[in-house]
């Protein structure tokens, strides 16, 4: 479940936590970025499956 991106390999289920962390910080910044990551790797995980 792992998807090459710009030389580097990502996965869905990191970039899902990476996000969830960050969407538990109170400061709005770090919460849109949480959102986004968490949605990227949803996005990830549909397109490998």
């Amino acid at each position: 479940m792992a998807r090459e991106i710009g030389g580097t390999t990502i996965s869905a289920t990191t970039l899902f936590v990476i996000g969830l962390v960050l969407f538990l910080f109170p400061e709005p910044a770090t919460s849109t970025l949480g959102v986004f990551l968490m949605a990227l790797g949803v996005l990830l995980y549909f397109m490998s499956w």
